[in-house]
């Protein structure tokens, strides 16, 4: 919920961080301050602002594009969280009960999903811990789960105007299948590759809904209910050791 008085400075800061995360190439001032309908000065000011802290980076060339500081920042928040260091022997059970699927958790951010977390069968926790997956939160089991306990005006305000991945329809079919969503509390998507075996998601989210597990596999509908509870059961495993 926004607050009663709004600092706009840092709101429209961090759009700017976000808006060179996501161009896959270095951008000029004037071209960010169109992006973000942001006033040209203002951006500037914000931009050297930011590249002062190292968050944004300027190149010779004058554009600008994401800073050292981002990737280290975002390291020393994922290593420090509490998740973080309680994770590894709940999910490594959650794997062993559910050999046949993949076990994901992740979080989301303004209709993006970072899965941190991807164990596969017969592959070390070494190997699951700091996957880096990044993926539309509308194409995503975590994020729509996610997605679900957002408002509806929340939703409106990121995908308004512009194109909802894997909901062809737009925004109203988004907002229906969320509601769906938060009514049965857990998000399952369904997809048939080409060579016709059923890959499924099902994801079920935190109590603070800060983030949420998933299981990635060959998933039969008969199965969902049990392997919800299964999850929850994860879940409160995972709350209940950070917490302490």
């Amino acid at each position: 919920m926004l607050p009663a008085q709004p600092n706009q400075s840092l709101i429209e800061g961090v759009r700017c961080l976000k808006a060179l995360s996501l161009s896959g190439n270095p951008l000029r001032s004037i071209e960010v301050s169109r992006l973000l309908k942001i006033e040209p000065t203002r951006t500037h000011r914000l931009l050297k602002t930011l590249a002062h802290l190292g968050l944004v980076h300027q190149g010779g060339d004058r554009k600008f594009q994401a800073g050292p500081a981002l990737p280290v920042l975002a390291s020393q928040s994922l290593c420090n969280a509490p998740i973080w260091r309680t994770m590894p022997e709940p999910l490594q059970d959650l794997q062993r009960q559910v050999p046949s699927c993949k076990v994901e958790l992740g979080m989301c951010w303004e209709g993006a999903v970072s899965c941190f977390y991807g164990s596969e069968p017969d592959r070390p926790t070494s190997w699951a811990m700091g996957r880096m997956d990044l993926r539309a939160a509308t194409r995503s089991a975590i994020g729509l789960v996610l997605l679900s306990n957002y408002s509806q005006e929340k939703v409106e305000a990121i995908f308004i105007g512009g194109p909802v991945p894997g909901f062809p329809c737009g925004l109203p079919a988004l907002v229906k299948e969320l509601r769906a969503i938060k009514s049965q509390g857990y998000a399952f998507l369904s997809d048939s590759s080409a060579e016709s075996e059923e890959r499924c998601s099902l994801a079920v989210a935190q109590e603070d809904k800060l983030y949420a597990i998933a299981l990635t596999g060959t998933i039969l509908e008969e199965e969902i209910r049990n392997l919800v509870q299964i999850l929850r059961h994860t879940l409160e495993l995972l709350y209940s050791a950070h917490r302490d």
